[in-house]
């Protein structure tokens, strides 16, 4: 990527990856699956929503823009679609409202060895590229992913009967995969993790000690296996990882702050990982241990969840998020509930943040 006269990332606001679909593209999803368009016109359409997407970005003042993930059936889709060795299975969680209503969803299984034959993200990145002059930034599924939905039973235990020989072929397929964006030019990688954050919940706990594993364990194997897949990257590349609940038809996956996770996730020796927090009303991700974490943190809007979380009091009087803050990133569709136009003097502010740019 050429230098420019934005910045290096991260950025006081940034841009997690996500979009609302416009209909057109809503549409040409249920169009391509009933065979009524060719993938050549689907691909059409969604060049064109991307440019518009990367379009709201910029006119925004966003220093980083993204392609609304536009290209995936779900943050993970293309990803399993492209991978060898990995299928669809139900997954063993629920998503869930206050109400208590569930709704069931989909999870990745591994039904052979894993590896990497063609490229996951690249072309998504490339088009990016390509398409505006800020900073693009490329989202990829975090390891934990492949994994956390099924739990203990997450491969066909012929191929892999262990987590540990399970990851090590998937962090080979990271490596590959960020070595081939580096050498397009991509500077700026962001995972999606929610299974971390899901791993907060005290009720997705007991559950996961329920069908036998311990959620510490995971927690400390999930965030192993990010280390593992950033460990070629080269010198300059910046990583970020978005924290999320999940977010599907207003329901969502898990709840509760970040305490239990905290002390190891932000821990000084896992370097500047730049991180992005959802939160929910009655659990701020400023928790006191997270807020005296030696985190890079870069980002400020309301929570996905529950947008009327915007609170005045989380900024200083001049409009600026507070020093020590923990910084909260939600993607467009929650900055444009919560308010965009007041937003966007704090997105346009010549003020730097602290330590960053």
């Amino acid at each position: 990527m050429a230098e420019n006269s934005k910045g290096r990332p991260p950025f006081r606001a940034d841009h997690i990856g996500s979009l609302l679909r416009p209909a057109a593209l809503r549409q040409a999803f249920k169009d391509r699956a009933a065979h009524r368009i060719d993938d050549s016109q689907f691909t059409q359409i969604q060049d064109r929503c991307i440019r518009d997407a990367v379009k709201l970005q910029e006119e925004a003042g966003l220093q980083v823009v993204t392609d609304g993930e536009f290209r995936r059936g779900s943050y993970w889709a293309r990803f399993v679609e492209r991978l060898d060795g990995l299928s669809i299975k139900s997954a063993v969680f629920k998503f869930r409202d206050d109400s208590g209503h569930e709704l069931d969803f989909t999870a990745p299984y591994a039904t052979g060895k894993l590896k990497r034959v063609r490229p996951l993200a690249l072309d998504e990145f490339v088009f990016l590229r390509e398409a505006s002059q800020a900073t693009p930034k490329i989202t990829l599924p975090s390891p934990s992913t492949m994994h956390f939905y099924r739990c203990t039973d997450f491969a066909d235990r012929s191929v892999y009967p262990d987590a540990d020989a399970f990851f090590a072929d998937l962090g080979r397929a990271y490596r590959e995969e960020i070595a081939e964006l580096a050498k397009a030019d991509c500077r700026y990688v962001q995972f999606d993790e929610v299974a971390i954050a899901l791993l907060c919940d005290p009720a997705i706990r007991q559950k996961v000690e329920a069908i036998g594993e311990k959620p510490d364990r995971l927690v400390d194997l999930y965030i192993e296996s990010l280390n593992t897949a950033m460990a070629d990257a080269p010198a300059g590349m910046i990583f970020g990882v978005h924290m999320c609940r999940g977010n599907f038809k207003g329901h969502y996956l898990g709840a509760g702050g970040y305490e239990s996770v905290a002390e190891r996730f932000f821990a000084p020796e896992r370097g500047s990982i730049t991180s992005f927090l959802n939160t929910t009303r009655s659990a701020p991700a400023t928790s006191n241990r997270c807020a005296s974490s030696r985190i890079r943190a870069s980002c400020w809007a309301s929570s996905a969840a529950k947008p009327r979380f915007w609170s005045r009091r989380r900024f200083s009087s001049d409009g600026w998020p507070r020093q020590r803050d923990i910084s909260i990133s939600t993607g467009w569709r929650s900055a444009r509930n919560a308010g965009l136009p007041r937003l966007l003097p704090v997105i346009r502010s010549p003020r730097p943040m602290s330590g960053l740019n």
